[in-house]
């Protein structure tokens, strides 16, 4: 009689490996999951070329997007929540959120016929000037933020000219699937710092990415600085952490050491001061989130070197005292009282939700609750990592940081929103930890429906909250015609009326002009025009003194906005122009579809 082989306690597996389940293996799973994606985005591909962008409501682009558009996203995010129980590489899941990123923040290069975006338009006017003139002009009246910090645009004249093109419109439009897969890139090297379990570092990429609805990822100096700010921050933690204090439950990988004087550490640190200097040189309120993360880091002992703080101040301070400081002193007077003002930077940054549309303001409410459910996921995360003992500090500690820019910036109209962009990496983090705390959790068929499930909304929400307000930001042929006609045409010294800013705006020859949007104008001034708009107008034009003439346009995204936003309440923008178009003062010089051109009467 022989003993019995005595089996395994596998107790201890129950939450690795779901018993009811018969796995296939790794490959042949890895197989199906790769036919899935290409099946995906071959007919997501093929279906947003269908996109009429012409046919938009006010819900914007997800009113004319193909169902199959809609189909294949809903295909990769289900594929992704299932890979969670097969794949151990990560492979597979890169492959899902690469493809996300692509799919969702490509939506408007592969949608739209020209750039998205009026402000964007000007960035591309500023990159066209440094052409012409192979300079900026720190003194210049227009767009004068821009020529003292020029880092982007020097770079992207550098660009331009290198690769024999006449404009960044050229390519311009396609930044936001450029800066995304950047900031994925960048996080992915951040956050392998953080952890081992690639399934913990992919769904914190894939919240991430669809969190990321605040429209900072164009062709935009703070894209430009953010990804920066995120590279700088990866090289660090990855390579400079500080030797560990304490012998505390932690799910992070072995430490890599960089030896000083190595030729890896001169490389490394060589990117991390560029890194430095470019983000000092091309935006005001990233040197300062970089300042403050940096020092909580140094602080609270996280990272062994201090240099790259003094390195950033140094640089900051420098760059504001030096090319920047006729701007800054002539600036600062007006910006030192609104610091602290935490109340009125809130308020300046959100929806009047008492003037705009219904449509809007749904949207609006969708955006603010995306961003609170992105948050709520991480409180719990945290809470959970807590629960289980799972070392939460530097995560927790970057996530707050950007705080400091509600509290303490002047920044002005979009500062909660860049507060909320640069805590979103480390929220989203912390939100993917409520599925995968750890290496012992996260393969019951519970984890991959609720994961599933979150993602779609969140990914409903995403296309509501970043591409709702499209119908006034995206602009068709006419528009652009009509505006290229305006800047041709226009003798220098002319005064620019415009209904709103949302159009295609101050991309060519800008220094020359002067700029008036009607929605901007003053109660008092407002007040006068309504009055009579044509004979106010055509005094404002006539004013020689001032002005060599000029002209009046009005598109069709200028009217979606003040319909949408309730600007220029009584007349609207269309009884303004219905003024124009009866009264013999005015001649209509260009018109291009519903995009018309005026004149004073014989300037043409």
């Amino acid at each position: 009689m022989t003993d019995a082989v005595p089996q395994p306690d596998v107790s201890g597996l129950i939450d690795v490996i779901d018993p009811a389940s018969t796995q296939p293996s790794v490959d042949v799973s890895a197989a199906r999951h790769a036919l899935v994606i290409a099946a995906a985005v071959l007919v997501y591909l093929w279906s947003v070329t269908q996109v009429e962008a012409a046919d938009m409501t006010d819900i914007g682009l997800i009113s004319v997007l193909p169902i199959a558009v809609i189909a294949s996203l809903v295909t990769m995010i289900v594929g992704f929540a299932a890979s969670a129980k097969v794949d151990f590489t990560g492979r597979v899941q890169a492959a899902y959120v690469i493809g996300l990123t692509v799919m969702l923040h490509g939506l408007p290069p592969l949608s739209y016929e020209f750039l998205r975006f009026s402000w964007a338009w000007k960035h591309v006017g500023v990159v066209d000037y440094i052409q012409r003139f192979g300079d900026v002009d720190p003194g210049i009246d227009s767009l004068a933020v821009y020529h003292n910090w020029p880092g982007f645009f020097g770079l992207n004249a550098w660009i331009t000219e290198s690769g024999g093109l006449d404009s960044a419109l050229s390519y311009a439009s396609w930044a936001p699937i450029l800066f995304n897969l950047l900031f994925v890139g960048a996080l992915y090297l951040m956050f392998r710092a953080f952890t081992d379990d690639r399934r913990l570092v992919w769904t914190s990429l894939l919240f991430f990415v669809l969190g990321n609805w605040v429209g900072q990822d164009y062709f935009a100096p703070q894209a430009l600085a953010f990804f920066l700010y995120l590279l700088v921050l990866a090289i660090l933690l990855r390579w400079y952490q500080s030797p560990p204090k304490t012998s505390d439950a932690d799910d992070g990988p072995e430490r890599e050491v960089i030896a000083p004087g190595s030729v890896s550490s001169f490389a490394l640190s060589a990117v991390v001061a560029a890194s430095l200097f470019v983000i000092a040189s091309s935006h005001q309120l990233t040197p300062i989130i970089t300042a403050v993360a940096l020092a909580a880091l140094v602080v609270f002992g996280v990272i062994r070197v201090k240099w790259p703080l003094v390195v950033i101040v140094v640089v900051t301070a420098v760059w504001a005292l030096g090319p920047a400081r006729s701007f800054v002193f002539e600036n600062i007077t007006a910006a030192v009282p609104e610091v602290g003002g935490f109340q009125a930077n809130v308020d300046t940054n959100l929806v009047d939700l008492q003037q705009v549309s219904d449509m809007q303001r749904f949207i609006s409410f969708v955006a603010r609750a995306l961003s609170a459910a992105i948050f709520g996921l991480g409180a719990l995360g945290w809470l959970r990592r807590r629960y289980r003992g799972v070392r939460t500090g530097w995560v927790t500690l970057l996530a707050a940081t950007p705080a400091v820019l509600i509290v303490l910036s002047s920044y002005g109209g979009e500062v909660i929103f860049r507060a909320y962009l640069f805590a979103l990496p480390f929220v989203a983090y912390l939100a993917a930890s409520l599925w995968f705390t750890d290496k012992a959790v996260g393969r019951r068929s519970a984890v991959r429906w609720s994961l599933g499930a979150t993602l779609l909304v969140l990914t409903a929400a995403l296309l509501i909250a970043d591409f709702g307000a499209d119908r006034r930001q995206v602009f068709s042929a006419d528009e652009v015609a009509a505006a290229n006609f305006v800047f041709e045409n226009a003798r220098d010294g002319a005064l620019i009326i415009e209904g709103t800013r949302d159009y295609p705006r101050q991309h060519r020859n800008y220094e020359q002009f002067v700029f008036l949007p009607l929605d901007r104008s003053t109660p008092d001034t407002l007040e006068g025009l309504l009055a009579d708009p044509a004979a106010r107008l055509a005094s404002w034009l006539g004013d020689e003194e001032r002005y060599s003439g000029g002209f009046v346009i009005i598109t069709e995204s200028q009217r979606n906005t003040v319909g949408e936003l309730g600007t220029l309440v009584a007349p609207t923008l269309d009884a303004i122009e219905d003024s124009l178009l009866a009264s013999e003062l005015f001649d209509v010089v260009y018109q291009s579809g519903t995009a018309r051109v005026f004149a004073l009467a014989g300037e043409s």
